[in-house]
């Protein structure tokens, strides 16, 4: 029977996820990873195999944490372009708590890692498809709320919603101002108002 951890492995993993945000999965070195996590090498090792490993449990620490804090009220029943805007609003205020804004982990780290990797592949791809689903939900509710015409595309504008979001990660993940990350988010969902016919 092995040792027992003596370390908190949500503490571990939330100093992973901010090393891995900041260098990248290639960029992050196993010594990075054991000086920001205070953890030994073999302590490492027992708890996650090794950096693949501790970049998965990493994954799926960023989806639960973050993930579905940001998508569970696009999810929502009764979700429409309110719920949006709010979203968003939220996503470039983030802006000053970087590492815990909605997907950079994932549309940084992970697109990079997932080139190689299948198992990170497929958290990127659920992912997106999550994030497009949401939408997709966000835009029905608002048509049923006169907020968009019953004629628009669901699955287009999501698909656009989805295409908007990796631009505003990107943006936030670059340092922009908040100020005119909040003036795009409200220039997109006014254009969805508009379409109403």
């Amino acid at each position: 029977m092995g040792r027992p951890r003596t370390f908190d492995v949500d503490q571990v993993l939330d100093a992973a996820v901010v090393t891995f945000w900041e260098r990248g999965y290639t960029g992050t070195s196993l010594a990075d990873l054991l000086d920001a996590t205070g953890l030994s090498r073999s302590s490492l090792y027992a708890a996650f195999g090794d950096k693949e490993g501790l970049f998965l449990a990493v994954l799926d620490r960023y989806l639960e944490r973050v993930v579905d804090f940001v998508l569970g009220p696009l999810e929502a029943e009764g979700a429409d372009l309110d719920t949006l805007m709010r979203t968003f609003t939220g996503l470039g205020s983030s802006a000053k708590d970087a590492p815990m804004a909605f997907g950079c982990l994932i549309a940084h780290s992970g697109s990079e890692r997932a080139r190689l990797d299948e198992a990170v592949h497929k958290r990127v791809v659920a992912h997106q498809e999550r994030m497009e689903a949401a939408y997709a939900n966000v835009l029905r509710g608002a048509q049923r709320a006169g907020q968009l015409g019953p004629e628009a595309s669901v699955d287009e504008l999501a698909a656009m919603l989805t295409v908007f979001t990796r631009g505003l990660v990107t943006q936030i993940r670059a340092g922009a101002d908040p100020v005119s990350l909040a003036a795009s988010t409200r220039a997109i969902v006014a254009l969805l108002r508009q379409d109403r016919t």
